[in-house]
């Protein structure tokens, strides 16, 4: 089903069990592109669903995915991220039960949204990805990264002598696991 409206009724998404899909550019998100690179024609795809269970209770859950350009904060070149988000909210009817840890017990804990008529879902996308920023994004390795010349562990192996490891080989050994 795709949206006409970036708002939704979460008694009738919940009771339905209805699922809601879109592709929504990222320029789109002010509070999410304030500050970084520019996203281009990149795009969040998300999808929504309603679900309520035997119990009563309604339940939202929310897929995102986005390639987000990033600054790395080593190097200082832009790359790009890959986030893949899912979060399970429920939708709770009094502002009450927000902060209401009482659930079955070895249930796992899950975050609480107040029930609307009037649910901007464009806005519950975009907080979703704005938690997925790391609060400082970098490469796992940057592209231009100094590489250590091959002497130096040919160095140290020479001074560690015949048959020994190097303890700088241990090292490097650990730092890859």
């Amino acid at each position: 089903m795709g949206v006409s409206a970036p708002y939704i009724d979460t008694y009738e998404l919940t009771r339905l069990g209805q699922r809601l899909e879109g592709h929504t550019p990222l320029r789109q998100f002010a509070r999410l592109v304030e500050g970084l690179p520019d996203q281009g024609d990149a795009q969040a795809d998300w999808s929504l669903r309603g679900e309520q269970d035997a119990l009563g209770r309604r339940f939202l859950h929310l897929q995102v995915a986005a390639g987000l350009v990033l600054e790395c904060q080593r190097c200082l070149a832009p790359f790009v991220l890959r986030l893949d988000a899912s979060s399970r909210l429920e939708v709770v009817s009094k502002a009450a039960d927000l902060d209401d840890e009482s659930g079955d017990e070895g249930e796992e804990p899950v975050e609480r949204i107040l029930a609307s008529r009037r649910l901007d879902v464009l806005a519950l996308v975009e907080d979703e990805l704005i938690l997925g920023v790391p609060y400082v994004p970098k490469h796992d390795v940057c592209p231009d990264a100094p590489r250590p010349p091959d002497d130096v562990a040919g160095g140290a192996e020479a001074e560690s002598g015949p048959g020994k490891p190097s303890p700088f080989a241990v090292l490097g050994g650990l730092k890859k696991n």
